[in-house]
């Protein structure tokens, strides 16, 4: 049987190569594309379940372009913290690559408001911990690491682990949609020595101004002076936006998955496209082999052998596109991701969703198959040129 098929895919290697490399493709941009969708889903459930959603997010917009983050002052950050009776948070980042190994990897220089961080210690998550050795090359000239002991702008500060209050949290920007995990953090209080001060000089520091919404029971009243308070440090170049983290979340889901999901249905279209095609090969093919298949019943095999030799021709010739079609994927998924945003990776799911695809290509094949072959006569079929 099996012997059978690669005989008969030979004699149609042409028409079957042409099949194969349009599955493969096909599968390749399905795979490609899915891979993302399930990601930025995955990346959004875990930002959901991570973040706090008991406090509200307030954003400030620049009213024009030469204006960069709102940034507050030491003293601004307490005046904030004492109005709100500590419900204020506020966090500072801004973004420094690292080199380790092989692979270029994202550190966040963080700074936040909360009490329970020391001003001489940088905080950092289990996953960090283990790459901060002595020969971890940093982009950033300002950052180092020197016997254990990790270097910002030339002063040292001990490393801890993360508090766990901290540890499980994401932080959602609404600026550019990002989505940073503390597990990418290396995170100082806004009071440390010299290291908040030396980070609001960077013109590219990213802010983020929050309050806890169990404070927000008076009718909007701390509400508004939080926000007349930050009107009053931006001068006017500001205009506030106030709305749920959770709500950020699911602009920042819509953005991720916008692109690939259009991918993904180009992808759906083509494998459509692609099946009519191998139906419509498979059909012509079948009409090219009807004397043979008249001789070899009037040589005694039965239908069930003929469609069990033809279905296995049609399983070979769709799982070897596409298994290269998922090969393709996998490896564009890993080298050249859509956005970086979020980890992207193949999942079990997509390549689970990859053979049940194979599979309804596979049986949409096979059953005009058999439906030809049950339909066969000898005394028509041996007058057939």
């Amino acid at each position: 049987m099996i012997k059978d098929a690669i005989r008969y895919i030979y004699i149609e290697r042409r028409a079957y190569c042409f099949i194969a490399v349009q599955l493969a493709l096909c599968v390749a941009l399905f795979t490609y594309s899915l891979s993302h969708v399930t990601s930025a889903r995955m990346a959004i459930e875990n930002a959901n379940n991570s973040i706090q959603s008991g406090r509200v997010n307030i954003e400030a917009h620049p009213n024009n372009e030469n204006t960069s983050s709102l940034v507050l002052s030491n003293a601004e950050i307490h005046s904030l913290r004492e109005i709100t009776n500590g419900a204020f948070h506020y966090t500072a980042y801004c973004t420094t690559a690292y080199a380790s190994g092989d692979d270029v990897t994202n550190a966040f220089i963080m700074t936040m408001d909360e009490d329970e961080l020391s001003k001489y210690v940088v905080y950092v998550s289990s996953k960090l911990f283990s790459s901060l050795t002595d020969d971890i090359v940093f982009f950033n000239d300002s950052v180092s690491v020197v016997n254990g002991t990790l270097y910002y702008w030339g002063h040292p500060y001990e490393v801890k682990p993360m508090p766990e209050s901290i540890s499980g949290r994401s932080l959602i920007t609404t600026i550019d949609g990002e989505a940073i995990s503390m597990d990418d953090v290396l995170l100082f209080s806004c009071f440390s020595k010299n290291v908040y001060d030396d980070l609001r000089k960077e013109d590219h520091v990213v802010t983020s101004f929050s309050l806890d919404d169990g404070e927000l029971s008076d009718n909007g009243e701390l509400l508004w002076k939080t926000l007349r308070y930050l009107e009053e440090i931006g001068d006017g170049g500001y205009t506030f936006s106030v709305g749920s983290l959770i709500q950020e979340a699911a602009k920042y889901h819509n953005y991720s998955v916008m692109i690939p999901a259009y991918l993904g249905e180009t992808g759906i279209l083509l494998l459509l496209i692609a099946a009519l095609g191998m139906i419509g090969a498979m059909r012509m093919i079948l009409r090219k082999r009807a004397r043979d298949y008249a001789i070899r019943l009037a040589l005694g095999a039965t239908e069930w052998e003929l469609i069990r030799g033809s279905t296995c021709e049609v399983m070979i010739l769709i799982l070897t596109g596409g298994i290269i079609g998922c090969i393709i994927g996998a490896v564009a998924v890993k080298k050249y991701p859509f956005d970086t945003m979020f980890p992207v990776k193949l999942s079990c799911s997509v390549i689970a969703t990859d053979m049940l695809i194979l599979l309804i290509l596979t049986a949409a094949m096979v059953i005009p198959v058999c439906v030809r072959i049950m339909r066969l006569r000898i005394s028509d079929l041996l007058h057939c040129n």
